[in-house]
């Protein structure tokens, strides 16, 4: 399922509770403004797919870490 930079960075300190501000650059043309991660390759050569959504696995890397 596809998820944006702010919504990850929202899930994060969501989690973590923790006051998020967002520092908005200005508009570079010269830079990707998309970037989507195509699993199929890891799915078709490793019989592999993600089982854990984003928020589960932030939330278990946190508590690994003993940040929550």
């Amino acid at each position: 399922e596809p998820i944006t930079i702010v919504e990850m960075a929202e899930t994060i300190v969501s989690v973590m509770k923790k006051k998020l501000v967002i520092d908005w650059m200005p508009n570079q043309p010269d830079k990707c403004r998309h970037l989507m991660i195509d699993t199929s390759k890891v799915k078709a050569e490793l019989c592999w797919q993600a089982s854990t959504s984003f928020e589960d696995g932030i939330r278990q890397m946190c508590t690994t870490l003993g940040l929550i």
